[in-house]
């Protein structure tokens, strides 16, 4: 005996900001040629690095930077040593970027949001988390300008939060690359003959074959590996 179906989904109308970001993502899929790179990190030190933030904070009313800012400032730092993987394509030439500005994507009840983290090499840790804090929290509520969503020059989306670890995601045109980030999990780990448990995170490297090959990608990639799994020295403005 079969079951009695459910009632249809009502249909929704296509919202502004729905179309929006549809022709934007059709837009990234029809003008870059995308490949995904993946790996995964150690990311112990970095899970110690912001419990010393929360120690710091338990007493005062200090932001606390997530995982999200940690990348920012990583990424940043990246770029600097990798700047293909911010520049532009526009058929005549390849253009490098003139500023390391951090897109976020954001999750909103409207649709995603990418508001931008300016200067990103130049700020503090809880400088970075105090900005993303801010965007999210406007970007949310309706309130940010359209301007603090133009000029990034690299993307990061987490995922991590809803138990996701590898994912492709897609460019945010006319970017370079975007940076997806999978959950952070206790895993077992060979070393040295040995089995460890270590915080482990996937990282996914969506960019565009036109700018960059895929050897200076996985470059890339892999400095910001390295980067998180010791995260301290790259942290400092």
């Amino acid at each position: 005996m079969r079951a009695a179906a459910g009632p249809a989904p009502a249909q929704t109308a296509v919202s502004p900001l729905r179309k929006t970001i549809a022709e934007r993502m059709t837009a990234s899929l029809r003008s870059t040629a995308p490949v995904t790179l993946t790996t995964t990190a150690d990311a112990s030190n970095l899970v110690s690095l912001r419990n010393q933030f929360k120690t710091a904070a338990a007493s005062g009313d200090d932001v606390i930077p997530g995982y999200t800012d940690f990348l920012v400032k990583l990424a940043a730092a990246a770029l600097q040593k990798h700047p293909l993987l911010s520049a532009r394509w526009t058929n005549a030439e390849i253009t490098p970027s003139t500023s390391l500005d951090i897109g976020i994507a954001v999750d909103t009840e409207r649709g995603l949001l990418v508001p931008v983290v300016r200067n990103a090499p130049n700020l503090s840790m809880r400088q970075v988390a105090a900005s993303t804090r801010d965007l999210a929290e406007r970007a949310r509520g309706g309130t940010l300008q359209s301007s603090e969503m133009q000029g990034g020059v690299f993307t990061i989306t987490n995922l991590g939060a809803f138990g996701v670890d590898a994912f492709t995601p897609i460019i945010n045109y006319p970017q370079c690359a975007i940076l997806g980030v999978g959950r952070i999990q206790r895993r077992p780990v060979a070393s040295d003959d040995r089995i460890m448990i270590c915080e482990q995170v996937t990282l996914s490297l969506t960019f565009d074959h036109r700018i960059v090959d895929g050897a200076p990608a996985a470059r890339f990639l892999q400095t910001l590996s390295q980067m998180l799994e010791n995260p301290g020295p790259w942290l400092m403005p």
